[in-house]
């Protein structure tokens, strides 16, 4: 593994959501020694409550579940948070799935077996914007902070409105980035 990706990797709190323990066990081992923190969930609900109780970069789960399926909690997930990156792991290229999945604003689809190396491009290429987004978000505080400093209070709640605006924007223009690229590679389906 590149030595870049291996670093961007380890930065990385990722949810793994699978039922199948066969699948989930061996995957999670092997996930494990390159992030930060692997949450692993059994189940739909399982996972909706870890992503509730931790700090969640990226979430890999199975569509077909028990109690609740990936569909069902990537839609609960996306009531509270447009920007987490999700992306499914499955045995089944149906259509339908790739259409309701495009729907809830998934980040990608990985055909089982899943491919190691292309499995951690993609995180790869997540956690780089990540980091922008991070990166964005730390030069917002700052730039909030400086402009109390300078300006008092209300020119604060001025400046902020507009600091907000660019920073919706620039991650609306990264989506939009995802989005084309997700398109250009026939829904990222990675085979």
């Amino acid at each position: 593994m590149d030595k870049k990706i291996k670093k961007n990797l380890q930065e990385l709190n990722i949810l793994y959501v699978e039922d199948e323990e066969g699948v989930r066990v061996p995957f999670s081992m092997m996930l494990k020694r390159f992030v930060k923190n692997l949450y692993v969930a059994e189940n739909g609900e399982e996972g909706l409550e870890f992503f509730k109780k931790y700090p969640i970069d990226i979430i890999i789960s199975d569509i077909k579940m028990p109690k609740m399926n990936g569909l069902e909690m990537a839609e609960k997930i996306r009531e509270i948070s447009h920007e987490i990156p999700i992306i499914f792991t499955t045995a089944f290229g149906d259509t339908a799935y790739l259409k309701e999945a495009l729907e809830i604003g998934v980040d990608g689809y990985i055909i089982k077996p899943v491919n190691r190396n292309k499995l951690f491009n993609k995180l790869n290429i997540i956690a780089e914007n990540i980091d922008i987004y991070r990166i964005i978000a730390d030069r917002y505080d700052k730039t909030r902070i400086m402009i109390q400093c300078l300006f008092g209070q209300n020119m604060v709640i001025y400046q902020l409105s507009i600091l907000r605006i660019l920073l919706f924007q620039i991650s609306k223009n990264l989506k939009k980035k995802f989005t084309a690229i997700f398109e250009k590679v026939k829904l990222n389906i990675i085979l």
